[in-house]
């Protein structure tokens, strides 16, 4: 099953600064009022106001990227707010397309009945001028406690993820219409929409159990491996990557765990002292934790803080007909998720019901 999962980010506007100045906190904006001495942006009071707007054009008329062949718009757009804009929360559902080149259509149900597939397949089904689109939740919030970050959380289904999309639809027109200051010290406007490193690793590790490890060694032919067995389970080959599955869950205490970190991100240490020793160990570029039973849930072992981010199969419910996940469900999930992040910086949560149907 391809996995559904959520992403979260902070978004953050900061006037640009010189190369090599370091960055204060101080300097990042208010999202939902841009004070003096900053210029603030043609036609728009905030920022909040720019991305309301941007939103709207999405729902509305849609952007299309011609040099990737890319397409986003918005099908459903529910927000609510607070006195003024004092907070705002914004749920809703992209379209993420693509186009540029035909595609033929495969009947899977008439390929199953041992038809040819000439017999299952509808060829030029789809034009070049057409998108394949995927219909992706997203969540927006602005804390009312801290308005210098809003918290953003972005649906991705297997590979398909829209927040580089995203981005590009927010910051051209960010760009254009930003009004600098009368400073010497004003080089632009910088808009980040960065991943959120939640706990450190030790901590992270602690909290959850540990279902495999995933051994990647890149370059290397695929005969290098073979099938095998050890005291940990089944060693699979999988080309450059290979998976050793423990029979029991692993947990561990900070001092396990510490120890555990501490020997897979020092590189003089040999892999060879903890995996079994009929496993290739040689030239390893990256040791990840399977922290579920299907392997969809890692955490990168020489990372110090994990990027958070949560698959959501087992926890959303589904369109019996088509199989797209059912809104209010997973617009629940991700108001969970989204309170996880606020919490770490002691901010107010959000309800769990979602604005979406």
């Amino acid at each position: 099953m391809v996995t559904d999962k959520l992403v979260p980010y902070w978004v953050r506007l900061r006037t640009k600064n010189k190369p090599g100045v370091a960055v204060d906190e101080s300097e990042y904006f208010d999202l939902t009022s841009l004070p003096d001495p900053n210029g603030g942006f043609e036609n728009y009071d905030t920022f909040l106001e720019l991305l309301l707007n941007r939103l709207h054009t999405l729902r509305d008329q849609g952007y299309v990227d011609e040099d990737i062949e890319k397409s986003l718009t918005i099908r459903q757009l529910e927000s609510s707010d607070t006195g003024e804009h004092s907070t705002v929360t914004v749920e809703g559902v992209f379209g993420y397309g693509k186009f540029g080149r035909s595609a033929d259509h495969l009947n899977i149900e008439k390929l199953q009945d041992a038809l040819p597939p000439s017999d299952a397949r509808n060829p030029n089904a789809r034009d070049q001028s057409t998108a394949e689109v995927r219909r992706l939740y997203f969540l927006f919030h602005i804390p009312q406690e801290k308005q210098s970050r809003g918290v953003l959380i972005l649906h991705a289904w297997g590979q398909s993820g829209i927040k580089g999309m995203f981005y590009r639809a927010l910051q051209q027109p960010l760009l254009e219409d930003y009004i600098e200051s009368p400073s010497d010290e004003d080089n632009g406007i910088s808009f980040s929409m960065n991943p959120i490193a939640s706990k450190d690793l030790v901590q992270r590790l602690t909290e959850v159990n540990i279902h495999g490890f995933e051994l990647v060694k890149r370059n290397t032919p695929t005969s290098a491996y073979g099938s095998s067995s050890s005291i940990l389970g089944n060693v699979r080959d999988a080309k450059a990557r290979f998976t050793i599955d423990t029979d029991l869950d692993i947990s561990l205490d900070e001092e396990r765990a510490k120890t555990l970190v501490s020997k897979i991100q020092d590189s003089d240490y040999p892999y060879a002292e903890i995996f079994p020793s009929e496993v290739d160990t040689k030239n390893i570029d990256s040791v990840k934790a399977h922290i579920n039973a299907d392997g969809s849930n890692k955490l990168d072992l020489e990372q110090d803080r994990v990027r958070m981010k949560r698959a959501i199969n087992e926890d959303i419910e589904y369109d019996e007909e088509t199989y797209r996940p059912k809104l209010h469900t997973i617009g629940e999930v991700a108001r969970e998720f989204a309170n996880e992040q606020l919490e770490e910086y002691d901010l107010e949560k959000l309800e769990t019901d979602s604005l979406l149907e």
